[in-house]
């Protein structure tokens, strides 16, 4: 098996960056929704986080900027989280190794280079990954923008990421190899977003 991204198509692996067609409803049925705020130390210095924490915005451009949410998610079981997408602009939504982010800087390089320290993908279709170079900037059909809820599922046992965004009922999913540490994560430019309960 090929080491790019790999997504999951009717209970089967496949080695292609594509959309699967159904929503996870199974998943929904085990898994526990992890109450998620965004973090005011875990950020970029020019995020601003609004109404208790579930509310990140961010008016500048020109690079894109790192926040983490808390808790850290569970290192087992099956946990979900929603975003709900409110302005047009550059938005990442997954999982960070907490361990490998420079908030000094507030920027993650995930362009160049993997081991970055997350798991994410962008509203553009990239998806990139902590894991391999491979896995890393893969293409996918997968894109969401303005009104969009992006839910991330993340299961401890298969160790898999997915994505789903309501409406269209698309989802996309990858594996990851460490389940120490990880938080929920945004990497956002021009943008507005909102935790959904």
């Amino acid at each position: 098996m090929s080491t790019r991204i790999l997504i999951q198509y009717n209970e089967r692996w496949i080695n292609e960056a594509t959309v699967i067609d159904k929503c996870p409803e199974k998943d929904k049925r085990l898994c526990t929704k992890l109450g998620i705020c965004f973090s005011n130390s875990n950020k970029h210095p020019k995020l601003q986080v609004k109404q208790c924490g579930l509310v990140v915005k961010d008016n500048s451009f020109g690079s894109k900027k790192f926040i983490a949410c808390d808790p850290v998610i569970p290192q087992e079981g099956i946990h979900e989280f929603t975003f709900q997408i409110n302005k047009n602009g550059a938005v990442y939504v997954g999982m960070c190794i907490l361990d490998k982010i420079n908030f000094e800087s507030g920027y993650v390089n995930i362009w160049d280079n993997h081991n970055h320290g997350t798991y994410l993908l962008c509203n553009d279709g990239f998806a990139f990954s902590n894991d391999s170079p491979q896995e890393n900037k893969v293409e996918t059909h997968f894109k969401f923008q303005k009104s969009d809820k992006i839910t991330v599922f993340v299961n401890q046992t298969t160790k898999t990421i997915k994505w789903h965004k309501f409406g269209t009922n698309e989802i996309i999913q990858m594996r990851f190899k460490n389940n120490k540490n990880l938080y929920p994560c945004l990497m956002i430019e021009g943008q507005k977003i909102t935790i959904m309960d």
